[in-house]
């Protein structure tokens, strides 16, 4: 696996702010492609049931080999990539709708059509691995694979297993940047974000999910491996008990925040939520809003 890496967070956004994207496309048909149905079959015919408690996951044990299959969808030749983008999903039917519709122009328009992509899939239902794969197929860029497994321990805490699986396998190690998204994140003007990971000051870029709060998004962030401090994820909860991976984000990035050697804004106000109801990225144009899947044609579109 070659260098990049990429990620997305959450929030409401006014209705003023939920227009059509326009980086979105109205996707083609999926096109047949018997060779790379083949291969996730393979891939997926011995994958086991996982079983794992969030518990013993944050003990150190981790999740079994053969309960992740990985399915290398495109390796072209060529020189290694410097980014990873990390699009983390629960293989929802919105998520599948906006990797098709609206993630090949985002990266065809910007320095992440340089990157490999990687999807991490923890899919507990009955969605498609292989529909997955076309989606991701149909990405411009040399390097694409799905990571797929049923495992998922919930809302927030599988938020930050995505991110805590890939750094245990070493998923990010010989890239210079991940950029971690959400695939429901809307990349309408890379322009800001490839400023920043240009800057050889700078080690993360990051979105604070409300002004001066000791959290930020998850479904949306971009960091050098090194910027990481991994044990600090599932470590931090909210008053009533809960594990939240907003507030633990905060401390796995408190060192580079407090060390000046990362770009942290908040999130615009047509995209905040109350009070501790969330966090969405929203501004230097980057977005999180379910804009395309409230339009009723989306609904047959993503099934």
């Amino acid at each position: 696996m070659k260098p990049i890496a990429i990620s997305v967070c959450c929030v409401a956004a006014a209705a003023a702010a939920q227009q059509t994207p326009s980086i979105c496309i109205d996707p083609p048909p999926q096109s047949g492609n018997a060779t790379l149905d083949a291969v996730v079959a393979r891939a997926i015919e011995t994958l086991a049931a996982p079983s794992l408690s969030w518990q013993s996951f944050m003990r150190g044990a981790n999740i079994a080999d053969r309960a992740v299959a990985v399915v290398r969808v495109r390796d072209a030749p060529g020189p290694p990539a410097s980014t990873l983008v990390y699009l983390t999903t629960a293989c929802t039917p919105c998520h599948l709708h906006y990797l098709r519709a609206c993630w090949p122009t985002a990266l065809r328009r910007s320095l992440l059509a340089e990157a490999d992509v990687l999807t991490y899939a923890g899919c507990r239902g009955a969605a498609s691995p292989s529909a997955w794969a076309h989606a991701l197929a149909a990405l411009p860029v040399n390097n694409v694979t799905l990571a797929w497994t049923r495992w998922n321990p919930g809302y927030q805490e599988g938020a930050m297993a995505a991110v805590m699986v890939a750094a245990r396998r070493g998923w990010f190690d010989s890239y210079a940047w991940v950029v971690r998204a959400n695939p429901d994140v809307r990349i309408e003007d890379a322009s800001f974000l490839a400023a920043r990971l240009r800057k050889p000051t700078v080690d993360a870029v990051l979105v604070r999910c409300r002004p001066r709060a000791p959290s930020i998004c998850t479904d949306f962030f971009a960091a050098r491996p090194a910027a990481f401090n991994h044990t600090a994820w599932g470590r931090s909860r909210k008053k009533n008990g809960r594990v939240n991976n907003e507030l633990s984000a905060f401390n796995v990035f408190r060192r580079v925040i407090e060390g000046g050697r990362a770009t942290v804004w908040n999130v615009e106000r047509a995209y905040r939520t109350g009070r501790g109801r969330g966090c969405r990225v929203g501004g230097r144009g980057v977005y999180h809003d379910h804009a395309l899947c409230r339009r009723a044609r989306i609904g047959a579109a993503t099934t």
